[in-house]
């Protein structure tokens, strides 16, 4: 945990089970990639400092969406080997541009603000009331905003409930209902490890059952996971323990979960218990990695492009912020209108998937928007890389597992024009809000 050697041994695992498909082009062109990867993370090995730092959650995105994804393409044979030579040379030369960006050293100097944030301190004495309050705010607006209070109904109706909550404007309230009851979990949380002034109390648990009903009923799986390795992440990283043996029951746990939660909530499955004994544990891996569809839908967007305005997407960001009940007619982000033309019928059940930010970059500025869109990733993964091993207040502990996906969520939704932006733009400022609730400036001595 302390080193990414799992990433490493990983990308080796990858690199032996390529071996086996390198009579295709294809297959030479994606083990050069494992190949990318692998001096990647051995060059920053120092500097990748654990498995929860930026870098090594970038290095996870890239092996999960292209390095399996890829092989398991190519071993079920799901798409001709011919169709991935040119997506493979657009993504090794966005990988390559982006270990570049990672190469320039991020700028050292502290702003004034996040000092003054970090320099509050805990109102200890009423955290407990202040989380309980927040949290029941949030849920509160959830059962406003969702209509009922039927809670059978709310576990049986995933995708229904999903599409309340991304769409007209439901995406807001999303926001702000986890943010509101994960704040108040987290706060909990760091002044149990942090400060050691409180034990793990009815007060976590009860904000954890609550974060975890709204999260299973709006229909993504990410929202699930997060809080509960966010735990796991103050845990190793205040106290520098490592509970592996737990890590590895929740692991194998969540394999089989996830599996079945997507079956479920498409309503192809039923009970957890019945799933299990119908399906084997190999058609639970599968269900995962048919849902991880960046490499694919990358692919199609390759071989069949449509065009499109240059620059168009970061044009249309610009409108983003703005609800859809105030301007009807804004252009949706640059996913919703990919998954129009490639995959309408999922646009017509309000579901979008994700063409990569490869593919924002592609379609936007051709080739130099991979040159150039990869090294300024690679900048910004850095820079938020030195912010992790820099900093250790609370304020950073209260901040960071909200971001600590975010290089994922922009590899795979896009580096401008997704939701993920238009998201971080929205949760910023009421994280500082909420913070400032949360605390008070140090006393003087």
């Amino acid at each position: 945990m302390k080193k990414t050697k799992i990433l490493i041994v990983i990308l080796l695992l990858c690199i032996l089970i390529n071996s086996i498909f390198l009579n295709t082009i294809a297959g030479v062109l994606l083990m050069i990639t494992h190949v990318m990867l692998l001096s990647g993370s051995i060059i920053n090995y120092n500097r990748s400092t654990d498995i929860f730092s930026p870098i090594s959650i970038t290095f996870i995105a890239f092996i999960i969406s292209f390095s399996i994804k890829g092989i398991y393409i190519l071993a079920i044979d799901k798409l001709e080997p011919n169709q991935m030579i040119l997506p493979l040379v657009y993504y090794i030369i966005f990988l390559g541009f982006f270990m570049f960006g990672l190469i320039v050293m991020p700028i050292k100097k502290i702003p004034v603000f996040y000092i003054n944030l970090a320099s509050r301190e805990i109102k200890f004495n009423k955290i407990k009331y202040l989380t309980l309050f927040v949290a029941f705010i949030g849920f509160f607006i959830y059962f406003a905003k969702i209509g009922t209070v039927d809670f059978s109904y709310l576990v049986s109706n995933l995708l229904d409930n999903r599409r309340i909550f991304q769409n007209s404007g439901g995406l807001y309230f999303q926001t702000i209902i986890l943010l509101l009851i994960q704040t108040a979990l987290y706060i909990n949380v760091i002044i149990a490890y942090l400060y050691k002034k409180e034990k793990w109390s009815w007060v976590i648990y009860l904000i954890l059952v609550i974060n975890i009903f709204i999260t299973f009923t709006l229909g993504g799986r990410g929202m699930i996971i997060l809080p509960i390795i966010s735990i796991f992440f103050y845990k190793f990283k205040i106290t520098n323990i490592v509970e592996w043996k737990k890590i590895f029951l929740f692991g194998s746990f969540f394999i089989v979960f996830s599996g079945w939660y997507g079956l479920f909530r498409d309503g192809l499955t039923t009970g957890f218990i019945t799933s299990l004994k119908q399906l084997r544990l190999v058609e639970f891996i599968e269900n995962i990695l048919n849902r991880y569809v960046q490499f694919d839908n990358f692919i199609k967007l390759v071989g069949s492009p449509t065009d499109f305005t240059f620059g168009k997407s970061f044009v249309d960001f610009i409108l983003s912020p703005i609800p859809r009940s105030i301007l009807p007619d804004k252009p949706y982000n640059f996913n919703s209108q990919m998954t129009q033309i490639y995959h309408p019928e999922q646009f017509d059940n309000f579901i979008v998937t994700d063409f990569t930010v490869l593919g924002e970059l592609l379609l936007n500025f051709g080739i130099l928007g991979l040159v150039f869109g990869g090294f300024i990733f690679g900048i910004l993964i850095g820079y938020f890389n030195k912010i992790y091993t820099t900093f250790n207040d609370a304020f950073f502990y209260l901040w960071y597992p909200f971001m600590m996906l975010k290089p994922m969520s922009i590899l795979y939704g896009g580096m401008i024009n997704s939701t993920v932006n238009m998201m971080f733009l929205l949760e910023t400022p009421i994280l500082i809000l909420l913070w400032l609730f949360y605390s008070k400036k140090k006393s003087k001595i």
